[in-house]
């Protein structure tokens, strides 16, 4: 179904998204860190277990098919940290930008799959199943 044009485009915005999503991961890390060393104090005990439960699982799941649970970890305390009103306004919005921008990188290779695929498929309804399925696969 996918023309040649259409794959090539796929596959260029994976390995795009690939080195964009490394990078938000680093930027991710990063702000963990200084949350942990700049304002330890205001980190509260339910974000520290959600910190311990990132490094548990990227110890036991990184690099496996659950890969996906550390990602899960590693947003659920960054979300965590960026409504924690003890910490500085320009910090949590700092970690805000840093979690859009992963989700947007990890999501490029999906958008770049949908508009191709959608562009191809010739009734309305096909296309809103496209849609559907893919939204479905999209880190929100």
């Amino acid at each position: 179904m996918m023309g040649l044009f259409g794959a090539a485009k796929v596959m260029r915005d994976i390995v795009k998204g690939g080195v964009r999503t490394y990078q938000a991961e680093e930027t991710l890390d990063r702000l963990m860190k200084r949350a942990e060393t700049e304002f330890g104090d205001a980190v509260t005990p339910e974000q520290r277990e959600l910190l311990t439960r990132y490094r548990d699982w990227k110890r036991k799941f990184g690099g496996t098919e659950l890969a996906a649970k550390v990602t899960d970890a590693r947003l659920a305390y960054a979300d965590a940290l960026a409504a924690n009103e003890a910490l500085p306004e320009d910090f949590r919005d700092e970690i805000r930008r840093a979690v859009k921008g992963y989700k947007r990188a990890e999501n490029l290779a999906l958008d770049t799959l949908e508009e191709v695929v959608a562009s191809e498929v010739k009734s309305g309804g096909q296309r809103d199943a496209v849609r559907r399925i893919i939204a479905g696969q999209k880190r929100k």
